[in-house]
């Protein structure tokens, strides 16, 4: 818990919405062609410590990358987004 929180201090608010998709989805993904988070943006901010409007901002611009896809209201991604995302993470280090 600690190591999240550590991530939450250094890291902008898009970095966290990935970390927490990849972490969401991580056992999803390997057994489908795509997989979606069923969590709202209101619980979403709340797990993360951050305002809805952070993430609804995040959200947007993870869409407009093209990195997520919004289906009925809820960030739904498929096995490349899903790679381009974790892939975008492991730049950072």
């Amino acid at each position: 818990a600690s190591y999240y929180r550590g991530i939450e201090l250094i890291y902008p608010t898009q970095h966290l919405i990935k970390f927490y998709i990849i972490r969401q989805l991580e056992t999803q993904i390997t057994n489908k062609p795509y997989a979606h988070i069923e969590k709202s943006r209101q619980n979403i901010s709340d797990e993360l410590g951050i305002s809805i409007r952070s993430v609804n901002r995040a959200i947007q611009k993870l869409k407009l990358e093209n990195l997520i896809s919004i289906q009925k209201g809820k960030i739904h991604i498929t096995k490349e987004q899903y790679s381009a995302i974790h892939d975008s993470l492991t730049e950072l280090y």
